[in-house]
C-alpha cells in the first residue's frame, strides 16, 4: 500500500509531497483532491476547529478544511469540519517544526478523511493568500505519478488534472 501523503498541487511556491500522519477515525483508504480553506471557528483560537458552526462555514463547504492542532480532540475537529460541509480535513501540528503526528480518537460517524501535517507545512499553507490545492491519499495501491495518465493536467478551469486514467476515481 502507498504511504499516507498530502501533496500540495498549488501554489508552486509550496508545492510538493508532504509527510503526513493518519487518524484512527474516518476512512482508512482514500484519494481525494480539493482546494484547502483555513477554518475560522470564530471563537478563541480562530482556526483550532473546536467550535461549530464555523464563522466561514460557507467557504469550508465542499473543500478540504485546514485546522490547527489545539485544545480539543482530533476527532472533534474532524467532526466539526464534516458538520460544516468539508470533504476532508488536514490538521497542522502546533509544535515540533517537522514532527508528524498520528491522530487518535473515536467517532464512528466521521465519514471524511483526516490527515495531519507538520507545523512547518501548516504554517506555509496558512501564509498563502492564493488558493491552495491539495491531494490527500492513504492506503490503496497507488498511481503512476507521471502526467502520462492525466487528462486536463494543464487546465486552468479546474486547477489541474480532472482525471487520472491510471486510477480513474482519483479526481
Amino acid at each position: 500500500p502507498k504511504a499516507p501523503s498530502v501533496t500540495i498541487n498549488a501554489p508552486a511556491a509550496i508545492a510538493g509531497v508532504k509527510d503526513a500522519g493518519t487518524a484512527t477515525f474516518g476512512p482508512t483508504t482514500f484519494t481525494l483532491t480539493g482546494d484547502v480553506v483555513v477554518v475560522n471557528d470564530g471563537v478563541g483560537v480562530a482556526n483550532d476547529g473546536c467550535e461549530t458552526p464555523f464563522a466561514n462555514a460557507a467557504a469550508v463547504a465542499g473543500k478540504v478544511a485546514f485546522i490547527d492542532r489545539g485544545t480539543c480532540g482530533f476527532a472533534v475537529k474532524a467532526k466539526n469540519a464534516q458538520l460544516n460541509g468539508a470533504v476532508a480535513v488536514i490538521i497542522g501540528n502546533n509544535a515540533g517544526g517537522t514532527t508528524i503526528i498520528n491522530m487518535a480518537g473515536v467517532d464512528a460517524t466521521i465519514t471524511i478523511p483526516a490527515m495531519s501535517i507538520s507545523q512547518n507545512d501548516g504554517t506555509a499553507i496558512k501564509a498563502r493568500t492564493e488558493t491552495v490545492n491539495a491531494s490527500l491519499s492513504r492506503g490503496g495501491t497507488g498511481t503512476d505519478s507521471s502526467v502520462a495518465w492525466l487528462m486536463g493536467e494543464d487546465s486552468t478551469a479546474f486547477s489541474g488534472a480532472i482525471r487520472d486514467m491510471y486510477n480513474p476515481t482519483c479526481y
